[in-house]
């Protein structure tokens, strides 16, 4: 059915006959009788276009839109017929309320089907301006490594599939960014300072790793595909694309391939046996005793780093380390900070072994200094003051430093958590020596199937002599010394 011609000969013979019965002598009622039965038939007719149009492929819709302005030039000629024919046929006062209701159904009828008219295409926004939109609108809830994250995978798109309306990508285009970044060496081409192509960094890979072996993870292409589908389902709310084409693509296995484990005596050697040698911005005692807290309690990192000497408690005759929630201070937004998890709000005993260190009287030298931060030579890093850390300097440090003396991926800085985990529940559950499971998970802050309880009732003097009792039982070889932890020999 072709329409528009339908359309405009129904109009045309509509206005025909309206003004062979205007110069007649029908009665009124049978004039507008006629008119809206008229009227009648090409909404039908407007009706049957739109369903036509909504069967239509998006390029019709754009012919459909033009046909749609012509259709309503012509009827705009109708309404005009209809205020003249109020002259020509000199209707009596008594009829002129009734043409006038009339004429105003007719006129909303048609304000109707205008509004739902075919509307031309949607443009859409370039990538590269739909991403940068994308990540301003959630890098406040963000950390700096996230943003860093999106902006590499964004970059790296770009780069393989080029930079072009969001529409007009397809299925193929993810394939192919699928394909060129599982050929990345994983080693490389994460930084933001390499400036290197994608050809440029596979070039790379094939040259030192021609067996294929160390090439992106499958965990490491879900975290791109991850992204790239997040941004593209927020155009998909804008109707800026039809479909997510990141969505449903095969990627490997998420598993880690690298397992974090448990520091070994032949690694803890290492540590205490050899200088860190690297230049720092912080002392030796910062060093050993940031390290010292972690082997001795598997505190977090940051959550070590971020301790202040006022978090450093004696409570019921136990010195205790207070993992809390911080206030900022004036000026220094950046400082406020929840723990991790509820269970990462707790209170974690000084024990044997950590006093042993000499770690109480280092407290007491620093606060004896006024410092507010205990490990204050350590700074906050970071671009946004809610995502400011004071870890990442010595973190980065750290992890230079064991891979300098040889130590394995799967010893890190959080290894010491497993390292404390699995010395307390190699104890026996009962008698003298017994630790109690509930205990070890509010130790270390894990919820577990015992769900933290929380400081009030950690301050229990009952409750708070096991949590000693826990942290007593952390042992290490005799040769464990942080006291032996250097950072001279650069």
């Amino acid at each position: 059915m072709n329409t528009q011609d339908d359309t405009k000969d129904a109009l045309d013979g509509m206005s025909d006959h309206m003004r062979r019965q205007i110069a007649g002598d029908k009665s009124k009622t049978e004039i507008f009788n006629d008119i809206i039965s008229g009227y009648e038939t090409l909404l039908e007719l407007v009706r049957k276009r739109g369903r036509l149009d909504l069967a239509q492929s998006y390029l019709d819709r754009v012919e459909a839109h033009e046909r749609y302005k012509e259709m309503a030039d012509i009827t705009s000629g109708v309404f005009d017929l209809l205020e003249k024919s109020d002259k020509n046929t000199k209707r009596a006062s008594q009829n002129v309320e009734a043409r006038d209701f009339a004429i105003k159904q007719l006129r909303d009828t048609f304000a109707t089907a205008v509004a739902h008219k075919p509307q031309p295409p949607n443009s859409s926004p370039k990538f590269s301006t739909a991403s940068n939109a994308y990540i301003t609108e959630n890098m406040e809830s963000w950390g700096d490594e996230e943003v860093r994250a999106y902006r590499n995978t964004v970059r790296r798109f770009i780069e393989i599939c080029g930079d072009k309306p969001v529409r007009t990508y397809t299925g193929a285009d993810a394939g192919k960014f699928k394909d060129m970044m599982s050929q990345l060496h994983a080693t490389v081409g994460k930084s933001s300072r390499d400036r290197r192509k994608v050809k440029e960094l596979i070039a790379y890979a094939d040259k030192i790793d021609p067996q294929r072996k160390k090439r992106l993870t499958p965990k490491t292409m879900h975290n791109h595909f991850g992204r790239m589908s997040a941004i593209w389902r927020s155009q998909l709310r804008y109707d800026y694309v039809e479909r997510n084409i990141f969505s449903d693509w095969k990627l490997g296995s998420k598993k880690p391939t690298v397992s974090r484990l448990s520091w070994t005596g032949e690694h803890l050697r290492k540590l205490v046996e050899n200088p860190l040698g690297i230049k720092t911005t912080y002392g030796r005692d910062t060093f050993a005793y940031v390290i010292a807290v972690g082997s001795y309690t598997g505190m977090r990192l940051e959550e070590i780093c971020r301790l202040r000497v006022q978090d450093i408690q004696s409570i019921h005759g136990i010195d205790c380390i207070n993992v809390q929630e911080h206030q900022a201070r004036e000026g220094a937004p950046w400082e406020a900070w929840d723990p991790k998890t509820e269970a990462g709000a707790r209170l974690v005993p000084v024990g044997h072994g950590l006093a042993q260190t000499g770690f109480m009287e280092f407290v007491e030298r620093v606060r004896d200094a006024g410092h507010y931060y205990l490990f204050h030579d350590l700074h906050f890093s970071g671009k946004r003051d809610k995502a400011k850390k004071r870890s990442a300097r010595i973190g980065a440090n750290f992890s230079a430093f064991k891979i300098k003396l040889g130590v394995p991926p799967s010893h890190v800085f959080h290894s010491f958590r497993h390292n404390v985990s699995t010395i307390l529940r190699n104890r026996p559950l009962y008698g003298d020596e017994g630790i109690r499971e509930e205990w070890i998970d509010d130790f270390i802050g894990h919820e577990g199937m015992n769900k933290s309880v929380g400081n009030t009732t950690y301050k229990d003097q009952t409750f708070l002599i096991n949590l000693k009792k826990t942290a007593d039982a952390v042992t290490y070889p005799e040769f464990w010394d942080v006291r032996r932890i250097s950072i001279s020999g650069q």
